[in-house]
């Protein structure tokens, strides 16, 4: 037997903390693409 106490502050807390775990599980890497670019302005060209 553990005892376990539930208060006011530590009752919403661990919500917080068991829904970002169930969000932590469920998420599914993507693929995502990087762009790089030249850009010309009066200044000169830069990269962005």
């Amino acid at each position: 037997f553990y005892l376990t106490t539930v208060g006011r502050v530590q009752t919403p807390t661990l919500t917080i903390l068991v829904d970002r775990e169930q969000k932590i599980k469920k998420f599914k890497s993507r693929d995502y693409w990087e762009l790089h670019a030249t850009f010309q302005a009066e200044a000169g060209a830069y990269a962005g």
